[in-house]
């Protein structure tokens, strides 16, 4: 999944069939989850110059409690000037 953010907000997303899923789980109306590398830049302007271990339930709404603890990666790319972060999320 690929997750575009701009200011703190969810602007767009795309995802593949194939992806486990597909409702984020946003705060509010878009707002970006906090626990996951993207909300840490628009909370503190933390960056990670390196993929970063996010769980299942940082960026997604679950439908199956199972799917609690499961381990996901992103990376984000940071445009400074348009406040904006593009997130690449996937499974191993």
């Amino acid at each position: 999944m690929v997750v575009c953010s701009r200011a703190g907000k969810v602007v767009w997303r795309r995802f593949n069939e194939d992806f486990p899923f597909y409702n984020l789980h946003t705060v509010g109306k878009d707002i970006v989850p906090v626990n996951t590398s993207a909300g840490d830049y628009f909370k503190d302007g933390t960056k990670y110059d390196r993929t970063e271990t996010v769980f299942a339930e940082d960026w997604f709404i679950l439908q199956n409690s199972n799917d609690r603890g499961r381990q996901f990666f992103e990376h984000c790319i940071y445009i400074d000037r348009l406040k904006q972060v593009v997130s690449v999320i996937w499974e191993r």
